[in-house]
């Protein structure tokens, strides 16, 4: 009994890495990866569908579990490895735009938070917008970091820690429908109108209105429940 605290901590610590593993990057890579996989070989899979070629190769796979765990594993971690570099590029291409053209200011920061960000030396001022953005910035992730450290707030954390993996997958999608959307418009530009195309154009403005959505929620979410939690005490 006195291992099963233990064990919970451990496993509420493995709990964002997971999501941000899962939900921030290999579902972004498998998407672009089903999309070129779509791009090289749509119309040779409808095609020869009821091919012998196709045949086979669906017995084979029906007869070898093994291979076909094997298969199974190798995309999730070609998943993982595109989703990785989806992050990295999605910041510059989806992020930094909001960061630039819709940046944080001070009625981002909620009145109730002024007296802690105050006392840690946290509370953003100036009238540089990018700078102010900036410290912005940076008190977010100090009430996110200050919530992990209290007891009652851990279940708020693990929340936040679920809406930046979503924001991180929805700007990495937004990134890959994009990519997808070049890619077919530069090999297959006679068709202004298809329903692939349609669907990337969907998926674009979802992912960047979801995006949009989780980029102020995790923010407001962050200052409340921080607020909330401030100890009494000024010299705390």
């Amino acid at each position: 009994m006195a291992d099963q605290p233990r064990i919970l901590d451990a496993t509420v610590e493995r709990i964002p890495h997971f999501w941000f593993d899962a939900i921030g990057r290999i579902v972004p890579g498998a998407f672009l990866l089903t999309g070129l996989l779509g791009e090289y070989y749509g119309d040779q899979l409808v095609s020869n569908f009821k091919s012998s070629q196709f045949t086979i190769l669906k017995a084979l796979l029906a007869d070898s579990a093994v291979l076909l765990l094997v298969g199974l594993f190798s995309f999730i971690v070609a998943a993982y490895l595109t989703g990785f570099l989806l992050g990295s590029l999605s910041y510059w291409c989806v992020e930094w735009v909001f960061d630039r053209f819709w940046p944080f200011n001070m009625n981002d920061v909620p009145q109730s938070i002024h007296e802690l960000l105050k006392r840690r030396g946290k509370l953003p001022c100036g009238s540089n917008k990018r700078a102010l953005h900036r410290q912005i910035v940076r008190a977010r992730n100090f009430c996110g970091n200050f919530l992990w450290t209290q007891p009652k707030a851990l279940q708020i954390a693990l929340l936040i820690s679920r809406w930046d993996a979503e924001a991180l997958a929805s700007r990495s999608i937004a990134l890959a429908a994009m990519g997808l959307l070049a890619w077919d418009m530069t090999f297959h530009g006679k068709r202004w109108l298809s329903l692939s195309r349609a669907l990337l154009l969907l998926t674009l403005v979802a992912a960047i209105t979801s995006f949009r959505h989780y980029r102020r929620r995790s923010l407001d979410t962050r200052f409340d429940a921080a607020a909330l939690l401030q100890p009494s005490d000024p010299n705390a």
